[in-house]
């Protein structure tokens, strides 16, 4: 079985590759079975609107860019909530036109994220290192997005418990390394023993 890493920063094949648009000019080397994704996170955007920039619009519309993403809202990191709300918005419009996935950073922002992202009912979303409560993802999954676990959530009783009842949400999780040096397969076969003791 093939164990796909939904989000990393890392060279790693089976994966979503996070890449900046400065390391994709560069010209990062592409690995057999590794999909790319264009990230805007909402970390390093400037203090003031002022468009997406033509060349991101450039690359994200490139066959190599299989999702964008990270993209989103981070009330603890960034600049105003204002600012990062009017990037995110230009780039949800954008990759909905692209008709590509969407990998989300969410952070304590869970609210305003869903609410803007209902008025694209047909964009495959990926919420990235989930580490909340049940109730939060079932809303999540409820809203037609996939799950992305951080490797957290395998010391999370309630979580575990909450999935062991709800085996019908199975089929929208996923696994992350992110950053980490973590072996992603040993993330999945780990979770498979917790729900199946």
């Amino acid at each position: 079985m093939i164990y796909f890493d939904f989000h990393t920063h890392l060279d790693r094949k089976n994966s979503c590759r996070s890449c900046t648009l400065e390391e994709l000019q560069n010209g990062i080397s592409l690995l057999d079975n590794r999909k790319i994704s264009l990230q805007f996170h909402p970390w390093h955007l400037k203090v003031n609107y002022d468009g997406l920039p033509e060349k991101f619009v450039e690359f994200a519309k490139s066959d190599c860019v299989y999702a964008i993403g990270e993209i989103g809202l981070d009330r603890l990191k960034g600049p105003s909530l204002e600012v990062q709300k009017a990037y995110f918005a230009d780039l949800l419009k954008l990759t909905d036109e692209l008709q590509k996935p969407v990998i989300l950073h969410v952070v304590r922002c869970a609210d305003d994220v869903l609410h803007m992202l209902a008025g694209y009912p047909d964009l495959i979303k990926i919420w990235h290192g989930f580490r909340g409560r049940s109730e939060l993802f079932e809303r999540i999954v409820k809203a037609d997005i996939f799950v992305s676990l951080h490797y957290s959530m395998l010391e999370n009783a309630e979580f575990i418990n909450y999935i062991k009842q709800h085996r019908e949400y199975l089929d929208r999780i996923g696994f992350e390394s992110d950053d980490r040096e973590i072996e992603v397969e040993k993330l999945y076969r780990t979770f498979e023993g917790l729900i199946n003791e």
